[in-house]
């Protein structure tokens, strides 16, 4: 989906671009300059079953219908290298600017409300820090209000 998106330019590039960083580089390994090897829809195709022509389909959908909630469960996740399919939902909801809009979804939330990298603000005692010294444009803005607590939260 995300070369879908990449190669015919639906991506949301001002919310990328002031929202987060490092999609040049995601967009470099999509295309296959890390590796070689391009992620088209008929890599996917081979790799999951589903053909290349419901893939471009489904990515043109989502990245032109406004908005859009991604609801990725929990299941994919808990299979080896499982939090690959997390990150990439989160990416593709990223790429559409469908986070912290009514209606969209950061892809990563749908099991959980302290799910991917906001359960630090909302754990007491859960291990904390970003490895990462850039932070996102707008960021400090976007995330200034302190989120609810949810007292017997399941972690």
């Amino acid at each position: 989906m995300a070369y879908v998106m990449i190669k015919e330019n639906l991506q949301d590039q001002k919310f990328l671009d002031t929202s987060t960083i490092g999609f040049d580089k995601f967009r470099e390994y999509v295309a296959g300059k890390e590796d070689g090897v391009a992620k088209t829809p008929g890599w996917a195709e081979a790799i999951s079953g589903i053909p290349a022509g419901v893939i471009e389909k489904l990515a043109r959908e989502y990245a032109t219908v406004k908005p859009a909630a991604l609801l990725a469960g929990i299941a994919p996740g808990r299979t080896a290298y499982g939090e690959q399919y997390h990150r990439i939902a989160i990416t593709l909801a990223a790429m559409t600017g469908n986070v912290g809009v009514h209606g969209g979804d950061a892809a990563g939330r749908s099991w959980n409300h302290c799910s991917v990298g906001i359960l630090t603000r909302c754990a007491p005692g859960f291990p904390s820090g970003n490895p990462v010294d850039e932070t996102a444009p707008g960021a400090a803005q976007r995330f200034a209000a302190p989120l609810p607590r949810f007292e017997g939260a399941p972690l």
